[in-house]
């Protein structure tokens, strides 16, 4: 397998490309831990956000345990032992002892009275956050590694799709290069799928912050609508892996985020809620580490010279930066994703030549042939629990498909019999699909007077 020579500067470390494209492999040797910080210096983040932190956990909660206190900030002993001795000595928290006897901590008068002016500047509750420099580091650290198993993995998970040829030869390098994918064909041809698919040959898992450290902000980024969590697999390795790991960050599924219509500019920036006073992250940072979907290109409200004006230098310096609001602090932020543009419009249309060439790879989907009608319709039989019956099949593919002269997309399979079962299930109490039901669901399908 080879690679285009332009796709050498975006090749993840263990990847190299000798001078005939093709290429060369270099074991990894390491695996990386992430290990907590032991002190405050460690930390490499203001101390006073991490006083506020433990002041709005003590506040919403009333009390605290020493050991409770180090499980919400996900810091170690040392580290919040220090920080309640210094919110001590500004008599902001004391000590007490709770019905069963135990020591826990509380907010003193003028504590209070400073949790409620922190909440009204900050309503973030979680975790400590980390600095920019370590969310930097993170992320090239967790770069997507292609191994030779790997890239065999892709190359089996792209052909079981039933693509062309051609499509596979340009997924795969695009996947392997990070370079941005253009995805475009008439509608029903499969970009949507085509798009959740990338995302699942990427696949693994990677760590985020909950939060990072702006100067004196905070600015969340774990969402659990987005990021899905990965379970412990609770194995000695795992148990070990967690007792190192830094506990400011939480494993996920690497993030997949896919925008359509709905997209407008300012999603691509760091924003304020003017209730809660809480920043909200970028969908490109959203989606760091894992795939970015900008679907139906050329629908948005906004117009696509806008959104690729704003991608023109990310996709080059493969970093994007950021203001803190109006007047907030600037910093930058390294990106590490799969951008996919996906459209049923003709590119040249919607483009200048002169971003198009800024894209790597450009795919065409179009229609199905026979045989690849054929395969995916069976597996979406597989999918859906219908029984086949090559009657129906040859219905489809002989008759109404040539008579009506439509044309075979990858849509089509799996809406076809979801309809059909629909009229199964209704009109005989069952989900066993039969000829009269295919025709049904395609009268309602393609609005025709099927016999």
């Amino acid at each position: 397998m080879s690679l285009p020579q332009q796709s050498k500067k975006y090749m993840p470390d263990n990847l190299q490309l000798d001078d005939s494209g093709s290429i060369q492999y270099q074991p990894l040797l390491t695996k990386i831990i992430l290990q907590a910080p032991k002190s405050i210096n460690d930390l490499d983040i203001d101390i006073l956000l991490v006083e506020n932190l433990i002041i709005k956990h003590i506040h919403h909660n009333r009390y605290l345990s020493f050991h409770e206190i180090c499980q919400q900030v996900g810091l170690c002993g040392p580290i919040c032992e220090s920080i309640i001795e210094i919110l001590r000595e500004k008599q902001i928290v004391e000590s007490t002892l709770d019905a069963m006897g135990g020591r826990v901590f509380r907010l003193t008068k003028k504590g209070i009275t400073n949790a409620a002016e922190i909440r009204e500047r900050c309503t973030y509750l979680g975790p400590a956050p980390i600095s920019i420099k370590q969310y930097s580091q993170l992320v090239k650290q967790q770069k997507k590694i292609f191994t030779k198993d790997s890239l065999q993995n892709i190359t089996s998970h792209l052909l079981s799709l039933d693509l062309e040829s051609d499509v596979i030869e340009s997924i795969g390098p695009g996947i392997i290069s990070r370079r941005p994918l253009l995805i475009y064909g008439a509608a029903g041809t499969g970009k949507s799928y085509l798009c959740k698919a990338i995302a699942g040959i990427l696949g693994d898992t990677c760590d985020i912050p909950y939060a990072i450290a702006v100067g004196r902000s905070i600015l969340p980024l774990y969402n659990p609508t987005i990021h899905k969590q990965e379970s412990s697999k609770n194995s000695s390795d795992e148990i070990l892996l967690n007792q190192l790991k830094d506990r400011r960050l939480i494993r996920i599924k690497r993030p997949v985020i896919i925008v359509g219509g709905e997209l407008e500019l300012s999603a691509f920036e760091v924003r304020r809620d003017s209730e809660t006073e809480q920043f909200h992250a970028p969908l490109q940072v959203l989606a760091n580490s894992g795939v970015l979907v900008i679907d139906d290109l050329g629908r948005q409200k906004i117009s696509v010279e806008q959104i690729f004006n704003r991608w023109i230098l990310p996709l080059e310096e493969q970093e994007d930066n950021f203001s803190m609001g109006q007047n907030g602090q600037k910093f930058t932020i390294p990106l590490d994703m799969q951008l996919v543009f996906s459209t049923n419009l003709n590119p040249s249309d919607i483009a200048d030549p002169a971003f198009l060439r800024r894209i790597g790879y450009k795919i065409r989907l179009g229609d199905l042939s026979e045989q690849q009608f054929k395969a995916i319709y069976r597996k979406e039989m597989s999918k859906i629990a219908i029984d086949f019956d090559p009657d129906i099949e040859d219905l489809l593919v002989k008759k109404l498909y040539p008579n009506y002269g439509m044309r075979m997309r990858a849509t089509h399979p799996r809406d076809l019999l979801r309809i059909a079962q629909d009229y199964a299930q209704f009109s005989e109490c069952d989900s066993r699909v039969q000829i009269k039901h295919m025709i049904k669901a395609w009268k309602s399908y393609f609005m025709t007077d099927a016999e």
